[in-house]
């Protein structure tokens, strides 16, 4: 059974949709990641990719995230972060885009979006971590916001290969248990331009 773990919609269950192409994120790892980003979620923009029950975003909005971004592409994911967003009433907080996470990529970039936290929660044994960091980095990296504080983080299995760097995302730390771990990238400091 899946629940939020902390903040005003503490307990809440979560609906979930069972099958191949649906990972929920654990209690455990939900409870690390948010245990190491600690108050920075308050007041922040949250970008959920491969969002599958929408546990992440929906824990992000329930700590304080202002507003949070869902993206899955599988049907039954789908009916299920939408009962998920009806029951815990963050209808007016967050947004679904039923997309493969490459075309919502797309479509955020050309709608000039950015996020504080992204986080991205893939398939374990695809490729799928690599081409979205990379996707997410890719110059000028306009969906992670222009702040120190900014995060990628990604959920992937410890037997995927990930770049240490991704664009212009850069590996800051890892935290692994068991077959998962969090790997957490921050934007490269851009020079400043100069004027003569």
């Amino acid at each position: 059974m899946l629940r939020i773990l902390a903040g005003e919609k503490r307990g809440m269950q979560l609906r979930v949709a069972h099958g191949a192409a649906v990972r929920p994120t654990a209690a455990n790892i939900r409870q690390v990641l948010f245990d190491i980003l600690g108050p920075h979620v308050v007041g922040t923009r949250w970008l959920d990719l491969y969002a599958g029950s929408g546990a992440v975003g929906l824990e992000a909005l329930s700590r304080g995230a202002t507003d949070c971004v869902l993206v899955e592409s599988a049907r039954r994911a789908i009916e299920a972060i939408r009962a998920n967003i009806a029951n815990l009433d963050y209808g007016e907080r967050c947004s679904l885009l039923g997309l493969p996470v490459e075309k919502a990529l797309k479509k955020l970039t050309a709608a000039g979006e950015s996020f504080d936290i992204v986080f991205l929660g893939p398939p374990y044994y695809a490729d799928e971590a690599k081409r979205s960091l990379l996707a997410i980095g890719q110059p000028p990296a306009t969906l992670v916001a222009p702040s120190p504080d900014s995060l990628v983080v990604a959920q992937i299995s410890i037997h995927c290969e990930v770049p240490p760097e991704c664009g212009l995302l850069v590996l800051e730390r890892e935290k692994r248990f068991g077959d998962t771990r969090l790997c957490f990238y921050r934007l490269e400091p851009q020079p400043s331009p100069h004027f003569s």
